[in-house]
């Protein structure tokens, strides 16, 4: 072994480890963290390589709720502006950094937030970690896979992580859970009456309304990208007319109908009033016929809840509109007409006012194919034993029904009506957005055969009260 008697220069190269050399004089050019990422980007490479020896190449995965997150005692942020660029072109300069709270399921977190702003004199626009102010409103300027710490702000002094949103995202969808029993559940667990100013300010005054607001934004973040709509939205105010529309018909269009489209031959439709969305400005629509009546507890100010068109064999939901004015012939029209524009192949429609629906509607150019509309087999129960479109009358539509899910409809509103507890004192828009999001996930879940959060049984006994068709014999008054 030769003993080295010289004298060391900055430069010289001491000795090498893995693929890093240690430089005298110059320990922040290669140090031990950089010794330990050397190994570990070796480790990757090699991960890398197939069998054959041949480079694959990598999928860029979106953030998931942990990215970015530190764990155990770390510490949190500080969280510096995503944007580079003003939206004018020029450059931005960090501005000095502010203290803002943290939403995280462990509790509450300060952390420092470093904002930009606009170096153009004419411009000045001030950037937040993902928004920028217009006006007086807080614009979205970021993707989803833009946020590689973990974290979304809804304002300068209020942010979440995305963890705990995509936590409670499921939790709403599954639980039914309203943004109010989440605020006192957060409360109860992670406000300290010793330190009010720390914790209990933050999750008691107006949490349940910064929760939603960041709930709905991370949502219509992912949501909105495959319509391009995902950006430029106002924080608080996510959602526009344009928007919920092109949402709807981007569904209805790509996710909503069945993979195997052209082999469903079978459509059942059914309208539901559990789930109602406020009127805009308040007002009841007008409509024709006789003064509205509040009985069933109905009330004012609001539409008719939806109409849903289902495929009996997968239990998908292909339809879904939303009914303005009460259920009537018209609007049935147009809902099975965009459902059989993406099912070619339908013969049989099954609706359970098809004594009035069919004679009048079945002459549609649209429905050319449609040879059979019958009753579902729990509605024909109500009608008379005349009506030739009830199944119990008539031999062929109960054979052709003999191993159909006629009740598919009720089944899914079983499901679909918990959610009116927190649907219906949402903003009409929301209470839009989230219904066309709901249904989306649960054709997604029954897709993947997780149908867990079906109730197999009724919540309580079931009392017979359907209306009366126009089938039924009408009584004559005594004189």
């Amino acid at each position: 072994m030769e003993t080295f008697t010289g004298r060391l220069k900055q430069g010289d190269v001491l000795f090498k480890v893995s693929h890093c050399s240690l430089h005298i004089g110059d320990p922040f050019v290669h140090g031990p963290h950089d010794v330990g990422r050397a190994a570990e980007e070796d480790e990757q490479e090699k991960l890398s390589l197939n069998a054959g020896g041949k480079r694959v190449a990598r999928a860029k995965n979106k953030p998931s709720g942990n990215v970015g997150l530190p764990s155990g005692d770390a510490a949190w942020g500080p969280y510096k502006c995503i944007a580079s660029t003003c939206h004018c072109g020029a450059s931005l300069q960090i501005k000095q950094k502010v203290v803002s709270k943290l939403i995280d399921l462990t509790g509450v977190h300060t952390v420092d937030v470093i904002p930009k702003q606009c170096t153009r004199s004419t411009c000045r626009t001030t950037y937040g970690y993902n928004y920028f102010w217009d006006d007086g409103r807080k614009i979205s300027c970021v993707r989803y896979s833009d946020l590689k710490e973990g974290v979304l702000f809804i304002s300068s002094k209020r942010g979440f992580t995305l963890r705990y949103l995509k936590y409670h995202g499921d939790l709403m969808f599954r639980g039914v859970l309203s943004a109010k029993s989440v605020s006192w559940a957060y409360r109860r667990s992670f406000a300290d009456s010793t330190q009010k100013g720390e914790y209990g300010k933050d999750v008691t005054d107006d949490h349940h309304k910064a929760h939603n607001d960041a709930l709905l934004y991370f949502i219509a973040m992912q949501e909105l990208e495959p319509i391009g709509r995902h950006t430029k939205m106002e924080i608080g105010n996510e959602l526009t007319q344009a928007t919920v529309t092109a949402y709807s018909q981007y569904l209805h269009n790509r996710i909503y109908p069945h993979k195997k489209a052209k082999n469903v031959t079978v459509l059942v439709g059914d309208g539901h009033s559990k789930v109602l969305t406020r009127c805009m400005g308040g007002q009841t629509p007008k409509r024709v016929g006789r003064p509205r009546t509040r009985k069933r507890g109905r009330k004012s100010g609001f539409t008719n809840g939806w109409f849903m068109i289902c495929e009996p064999q997968s239990g998908r939901v292909v339809t879904v509109a939303q009914q303005i004015n009460p259920e009537n012939n018209d609007d049935v029209e147009k809902a099975f007409e965009r459902a059989i524009e993406k099912h070619p192949s339908t013969n049989t429609i099954v609706y359970d006012r098809n004594c009035s629906f069919a004679p009048n509607k079945s002459k549609n150019i649209k429905f050319k194919k449609v040879t059979a509309w019958p009753i579902d087999k729990w509605h024909g129960e109500r009608h008379t034993k005349k009506c030739k479109y009830s199944s119990k009358n008539n031999a062929t539509y109960k054979r052709r029904l003999r191993d159909v899910n006629t009740s598919i409809c009720e089944q899914t509103f079983g499901w679909f009506r918990g959610y009116a507890r927190i649907l219906n004192s949402m903003r009409s828009l929301r209470n839009c957005f989230l219904v066309f999001y709901f249904v989306r996930l649960h054709n997604v879940l029954i897709g993947e055969n997780d149908t867990g959060y079906l109730n197999e049984y009724a919540t309580r006994p079931k009392r017979q009260r359907c209306g009366k068709y126009s089938c039924s014999t009408k009584k004559k008054k005594k004189m």
